[in-house]
């Protein structure tokens, strides 16, 4: 017969270590999970009562896996993303409407009245127009009406008598 060496004998001693610790750990498993489902409710223990009484401890954590998965919400996906609102952007307030000025009426500056052919100078600003007629338009102003002392002028907002002083 062969001698065994000292590496048969470490081989054998590592496998009988091996089997003593898979056995403590599944004996702690074992705990574990029967404390787990030993800590039920007043419902879960009416629903395990037929489990506990004639079952074994897998039927107990079956059930109380299916008690766990029917508490669940099955609606909701629980990958879905969800983004939060986007913030309405307060009303504006309705700002009273500008008032447009209207621009200086012109003053005159000189009238030639003639019964046939009446014309007028007009100053708009800082400038003077030249000799105007009736129906001419001089810088937005229509010439409407030339009489001996006064010229009746239009722009598209109003209409202004101008006077000679």
């Amino acid at each position: 017969m062969k001698q065994k060496t000292h590496g048969d004998r470490f081989f054998w001693l590592g496998c009988g270590l091996v089997g003593i610790v898979l056995l403590i750990l599944v004996f702690r498993c074992e705990r574990a999970v029967t404390s787990v489902v030993s800590t039920h409710s007043a419902a879960e223990q009416q629903a395990l009562a037929p489990a506990s009484s004639g079952g074994t401890i897998y039927a107990m954590v079956a059930m109380k896996d299916s008690l766990i998965a029917s508490a669940g919400s099955v609606e909701r996906d629980p990958f879905l993303v969800v983004e939060a609102p986007k913030p309405k952007p307060a009303p504006r307030k309705a700002r009273p409407a500008k008032k447009r000025r209207l621009p200086a009426p012109p003053r005159l500056t000189a009238i030639l009245f003639e019964e046939a052919d009446p014309m007028v100078k007009i100053t708009v600003g800082s400038t003077v127009s030249g000799w105007l007629r009736n129906g001419e338009v001089y810088k937005g102003w229509t010439i409407v009406k030339i009489e001996e002392t006064t010229v009746e002028v239009h722009d598209k907002h109003r209409t202004v008598n101008l006077s000679a002083r």
